[in-house]
């Protein structure tokens, strides 16, 4: 583990140098102990924020009784979320058209269809409709 910790910090130094920043480790006295300043390592929103949209798997899949689902927006956008059992009919609906922010979301779906009952066991799909971007994944929810 300490071996691994110095080829970071020779790695860091090693680009800090290059970039021109020469003032980022210091030395305290002659106890042998550095500090990193970390100042330089501030993310930028863009660097934060997803470069495109993305469902992705749920989890735990299979499920029961409930599942999260995960998505990514790069960008604020009106989100349509669905489920769908294997006929194409659909089940429940998570999300209608609601303004979401860029980022990381996730949201549960208990197994339940629209008017609460519970739903039977066996294949679903939730689709994902932002910006004209859509995404699909499978979904087992075993009973």
């Amino acid at each position: 583990m300490r071996r691994g910790g110095l080829v970071l910090l020779g790695c860091a130094l090693i680009w800090m140098l290059a970039a021109g920043s020469g003032s980022a480790i210091t030395g305290h006295g002659d106890s042998n102990l550095f500090s990193l300043n970390t100042s330089w390592l501030s993310a930028t929103p863009d660097e934060v924020l997803p470069r495109a949209h993305a469902l992705l798997p749920c989890r735990p899949n299979p499920f029961n009784p409930t599942t999260t689902i995960v998505y990514e927006l790069p960008q604020p956008s009106r989100v349509h979320l669905a489920i769908y059992d294997a006929r194409g009919r659909r089940v429940r609906l998570l999300q209608e058209g609601q303004p979401m922010l860029a980022g990381r979301h996730e949201i549960s779906w208990d197994g339940r269809g629209n008017g609460g009952q519970p739903v039977a066991g066996g294949v679903y799909l939730c689709r994902l409709q932002a910006d004209g971007f859509q995404g699909m994944i499978r979904m087992v929810l075993v009973k």
